[in-house]
């Protein structure tokens, strides 16, 4: 791929993945060790390695965690992906934008410190950066909630913000486990329709976490279905949700092909922003608050 590896999860990059065969591979570099920054740092000695001050971001999840760890003076560049189309993008307003990592140039004419990168599949995009003496930590891809735990402790560690990545942790799992009086029971699927085609998101994506922080049991889940399956017609009938999540716009044309499904029947159909569902990073929390409050008034109509 020619450009960045902004959508983690995201819909349309993971339609374009799967409908080409690529491989998205998220869990094998997600727990492969943090990178080793010490060949880097000795080739830019005079960079205080504690503490970058120009940072560089090539990740949306990653874009989202230094606005949350770091003074905006110190981030010289977000991807163009956040200001333009992902969640919150007005965020990342005035910020310089990166649109491709393997512009080596661009990336230093930055003149960073710093180049964070998420789970690069192929390994000579980083090698080209570290050729030109740029100094790169792969923080790793989260794959559902604990690894966005883990991805925020790297980068943390990274940009010498251990203390503010600790506190920042210790308030999601606060706002994680007030979810838990939300469950309803509802069994529910993640579908999004592209073409003749359907996507799922199972154990490891972020779907799967926005529809258990709603409250509803995930029949991908249970059904031990990983990470974003492709999914023949058949199966999701199979399935049978009681529920369906999808992006927000697309529940009709949905229901077109799952009539027969008891979601469809009932118009237990829900949508949220394709922004929303394709965030593998903080906007996961907001995106089960959402999906939690269409679920309320759907039943309030009732």
């Amino acid at each position: 791929m020619n450009s960045l590896d902004v959508r983690h999860g995201g819909l349309l990059t993971l339609a374009v993945l799967v409908a080409s065969g690529v491989a998205m591979n998220l869990p094998s570099r997600a727990e492969e060790s943090f990178e080793d920054l010490g060949s880097a740092a000795e080739r830019r000695s005079n960079v205080d390695d504690d503490h970058p001050s120009r940072i560089v971001s090539t990740s949306p999840v990653i874009d989202g965690l230094l606005l949350e760890l770091c003074e905006p003076s110190r981030i010289a560049a977000v991807t163009t992906y956040s200001q333009s189309a992902g969640f919150a993008s007005h965020r990342f307003a005035g910020f310089p934008g990166l649109a491709s990592l393997d512009d080596v140039e661009a990336v230093a004419a930055l003149r960073p410190d710093l180049v964070l990168v998420s789970n690069v599949s192929d390994i000579r995009r980083v090698e080209r950066l570290r050729d030109a003496g740029l100094r790169v930590a792969d923080v790793g891809a989260p794959a559902g909630i604990e690894a966005l735990y883990r991805t925020l402790e790297r980068v943390g560690a990274a940009v010498g913000e251990e203390e503010r990545a600790a506190t920042l942790q210790n308030f999601l799992r606060a706002r994680e486990q007030s979810w838990t009086p939300r469950l309803h029971g509802g069994r529910a699927l993640f579908v999004a329709r592209f073409g003749g085609n359907y996507f799922g998101g199972g154990i490891g994506s972020s779907q799967h976490d926005v529809l258990v922080g709603a409250g509803f049991i995930d029949i991908a889940a249970e059904a031990r279905i990983e990470g974003y399956p492709s999914y023949p017609l058949e199966r999701i009938i199979a399935l049978s949700p009681e529920w369906l999540l999808t992006e927000a716009g697309a529940e009709r044309r949905l229901c077109e092909s799952l009539q027969s499904t008891p979601a469809c029947q009932t118009g237990q159909v829900l949508g949220i922003s394709q922004e929303m569902l394709g965030d593998a990073g903080l906007g996961i929390f907001d995106a089960a608050d959402d999906l939690y409050r269409k679920f309320l008034e759907r039943q309030d109509s009732e």
